[in-house]
């Protein structure tokens, strides 16, 4: 019979102090590492920055001359007087009175008050 020695190990004692949860993290926790593990931007010169803001105006303007040209906002004004002519009538307040869950519920409650 062969026997095997086995050298017994003490066992590691932590402080209470120490969150035993803690040693299993790297050093830093990953956040860090992310935040510090990309290098520093330079800021934009301010040459750019006009830049930008001269493109990104010339868009939006060139944007409401074609909306303006192609009678964008006459289609919308018409559409939108339309829609609320609509929501006034008898017919759209019987269909929002037949789709609202909650009418049982205020109908019993006015009848309780």
């Amino acid at each position: 019979m062969t026997t095997i020695a086995m050298e017994v190990k003490p066992e590691i004692t932590v402080p209470q102090s120490v969150n035993p949860i803690r040693l299993l993290l790297p050093v830093a926790p990953p956040s860090a590492i992310l935040l510090t593990a990309s290098p520093p931007h330079a800021p934009l010169p301010f040459a750019s920055c006009c830049q930008i803001g001269v493109v990104s105006a010339l868009v939006g303007a060139s944007m409401e001359l074609f909306m303006i040209k192609t009678g964008f906002y006459d289609k919308v004004t018409v559409l939108e007087s339309e829609k609320r002519a609509w929501e006034n009538s008898p017919e759209a307040q019987a269909v929002r009175e037949a789709l609202n869950p909650w009418r049982r519920n205020n109908a019993e409650g006015t009848e309780k008050s």
